[in-house]
């Protein structure tokens, strides 16, 4: 299951993963494209991953091809809310010593925020700086 809300006001996008079966994941990957393309470049997003248990390389592969569609669409940063960004570096095989280096290669900065709150307090500030330069 994928939930996904926009905020157009904030130029922000939303998506929560929750346990879903293997067979939609070429259906989630249309429903974020159709809710990126909603908004204008510069965008920000807040996903969060709740009980999907064991991350296989199907999942990592829907998860790459997701953030890379998002990239293309002009994604300027994205919090991850909660500890599965340390179980997804775990799983894709990194050391936690690692996981800077994992995060470093986004083409755009990854904040990491233990609740939704502070993930949208996190990317407000990011915005208003970015706005600054």
């Amino acid at each position: 299951m994928i939930d996904i809300q926009v905020n157009l006001l904030k130029n922000r996008l939303y998506i929560t993963y929750s346990p879903y079966p293997e067979n939609t994941l070429e259906n989630q990957i249309a429903a974020i494209t159709k809710a990126a393309e909603k908004l204008t470049p510069g965008f920000t997003c807040i996903t969060r991953i709740i009980d999907v248990g064991t991350i296989d390389e199907q999942i990592m592969q829907f998860i790459r091809k997701g953030r890379k569609l998002l990239v293309e669409r002009g994604m300027a940063g994205v919090v991850r809310v909660g500890e599965f960004s340390l179980e997804q570096a775990a799983t894709a095989g990194l050391i936690p010593s690692e996981v800077a280096t994992y995060y470093s290669k986004y083409p755009c900065p990854v904040f990491i925020a233990d609740t939704s709150e502070k993930a949208e307090t996190i990317l407000d500030l990011y915005e208003k700086d970015r706005k600054k330069t």
